[in-house]
């Protein structure tokens, strides 16, 4: 069964190669996204202000070092000189700065550019001095036209100079370069998780729900159908639900047609167990032997037919034991034989303790009735024998009815067998054909009819049938 004519949900364009990527590795991906931004995450709540933790960290540093200056007694220029060069020793041999020392007249007495060749002034006019009263030391930074932005530090050194220290505050930032970084790859992070995100829910949780509704509302698989052709885990539990759906569809259309095909030979039998024209001239019969006076033909005539009508008209199973349709069988051909004459005689071979075995009702008669009619009258045949003989093999039961009459040419069994030539005017008129269907449909497809004949000398009709048990008989 196919639900393509069915209301479809239209795909959306989408990255169709990502379709066949795993779930797994997305999913990894995701994860492994999460984590780097929560520690990501860190690093920039940080950020905002590294740069000026640097710079103040390092000022903090090299105002440590000069704070003993101002208690310094230096009264000449050489001795300032040594204890500035003693203070920023540490300094000198981490960093790029220039040095100052000025008089109390703001004039520059002594520079020094440590770690550079370039020649840097003085980035102050000789009226700026300010110092931080709690330690004679003055911090700062500057913006300078050439040089960008300066550490400035100041500190007395005894009662006649100045020092001021200049520090490129670029040289402090480097430090901050990995945080910059991680800002930017956090950034990009977290863009990638959204998107891996949207891709799972794309290609995962929307598959998903959709595979959901399909199997809460069974009448609506076609929404999963644009999944079908993805090659993921998605597409795979989509596409094994989406055929296990169209496999049970189609064992549920088997079935019902089945049902029907059953119902439908139960109709033939049950509506045509007895042709009227069969009561018409069995009745014709009657009043001929009556008149005839041959009482004793015609007291097992009327039996044999009271017999048929019984069975007829119960109808509750459809299997009976074998010695019943035996009786049904035997009636019937003893009417047949007092109507017809010395035209055949029956035999009937069966073990007396399987006579209770059960076998499907009303299987037996069809068959010796095509064997009188088809067998001996269509070609005037006087001396025919009909002989229906059982044996259990196994599990199963083998029924032989056996004629001597016209046979069957080999080119004609199969369409015998499919039902494609069926009996008018008879007893029952069922096809021996239905009678194959009806064994098949009630027993298993393993069991049914099987036919051997050779024109002009006989036809052998088998029935295979299991030994029924109640299971089988439900």
């Amino acid at each position: 069964m196919s639900f393509i004519n069915q209301k479809k949900r239209q795909e959306r364009p989408s990255f169709a190669p990502l379709r066949n990527v795993p779930l797994a590795l997305l999913y990894l991906s995701s994860s492994t996204i999460v984590l780097v931004c929560a520690l990501v995450y860190f690093c920039t709540t940080a950020i905002t202000s590294s740069r000026a933790l640097v710079i103040d960290s390092a000022a903090q540093g090299i105002a440590a070092s000069l704070s003993s200056l101002h208690q310094s007694n230096a009264a000449d220029l050489d001795s300032a000189v040594r204890e500035t060069t003693d203070s920023l020793a540490f300094c000198a041999s981490h960093y790029t700065f220039s040095l100052f020392i000025l008089d109390d007249g703001n004039h520059v007495v002594y520079t020094q550019h440590f770690n550079t060749d370039a020649e840097n002034p003085l980035p102050l006019s000789s009226k700026f001095s300010v110092l931080v009263p709690a330690q004679n030391i003055t911090i700062d930074t500057l913006q300078d036209t050439y040089r960008g932005t300066l550490l400035y530090i100041g500190s007395r050194i005894g009662s006649n100079y100045h020092l001021y220290a200049v520090f490129p505050t670029r040289q402090f930032t480097d430090s901050s370069s990995f945080i910059r970084l991680s800002l930017i790859t956090a950034c990009i992070l977290i863009v990638g998780n959204l998107a891996v995100f949207f891709l799972l829910r794309r290609y995962f949780l929307a598959p998903s729900k959709q595979l959901l509704r399909a199997v809460r509302n069974r009448e609506r698989p076609y929404v999963i159908e644009p999944y079908l052709s993805w090659r993921n885990e998605a597409g795979a539990l989509c596409s094994a639900y989406y055929s296990r759906e169209a496999d049970y569809n189609a064992n549920i259309e088997k079935i019902n047609q089945l049902n029907n095909e059953k119902r439908e030979t139960e109709l033939d039998v049950l509506q045509n167990q007895i042709n009227s024209h069969f009561i018409f001239n069995t009745l014709n019969n009657v009043q001929w032997l009556a008149s005839a006076g041959r009482t004793t033909d015609v007291i097992k005539t009327v039996q044999s037919l009271a017999q048929l009508l019984r069975a007829c008209a119960h109808n509750e199973n459809d299997f009976v034991t074998i010695e019943e349709e035996l009786g049904y069988v035997e009636a019937y051909l003893t009417i047949q034989q007092i109507r017809f004459g010395d035209t055949f005689q029956f035999e009937i071979d069966v073990d007396p303790l399987q006579l209770q075995m059960k076998i499907p009702k009303f299987i037996l008669q069809p068959l010796v009735e095509n064997s009188i009619y088809h067998g001996f009258l269509d070609i005037g045949k006087t001396d025919g024998i009909i002989r229906i003989s059982l044996k259990k093999r196994g599990h199963r039961i083998d029924i032989c009815v056996h004629d001597n009459g016209a046979g069957i040419e080999r080119a004609r069994i199969h369409n015998i067998l499919i039902n494609r030539q069926k009996s008018s005017d008879r007893y029952m008129g069922v096809a021996i054909g239905n009678i194959n269907k009806r064994i098949r449909l009630l027993c298993g497809r393993e069991y049914g009819l099987g036919i051997k004949s050779e024109p002009g000398k006989y036809t052998d009709v088998e029935i295979t049938l299991p030994i029924l048990t109640e299971q089988i008989m439900r």
